[in-house]
């Protein structure tokens, strides 16, 4: 399934813009690259299967959800590794 995230996300399509301006410096692009990441890893989380569990407190007991899954990052191409890096700070 293919989305274009980039035109429900105001703040994912203007990271796309910086990264894709030819005068973007590679610190400002592999910065914006990381937050990209971070960004995607949290609009992914949606489709993740959750779980209702409980959690102690100070002031008792607590319900919240949390993923049911075991995740795993993998970066295709090297230039990704800072996406992946953002992905995993996430």
């Amino acid at each position: 399934m293919w989305m274009d995230i980039s035109e429900k996300n105001v703040v994912i399509s203007e990271i796309i813009g910086i990264i894709r301006d030819e005068t973007t410096n590679a610190m400002v692009f592999r910065t914006n690259l990381t937050r990209l990441g971070q960004l995607l890893a949290y609009e992914a989380a949606a489709f993740l299967d959750t779980k209702k569990t409980e959690v102690e407190t100070s002031l008792g007991k607590a319900e919240v959800i949390s993923i049911d899954e075991d995740m795993v990052v993998i970066s295709i191409l090297r230039a990704a590794l800072p996406m992946s890096e953002g992905d995993l700070e996430t």
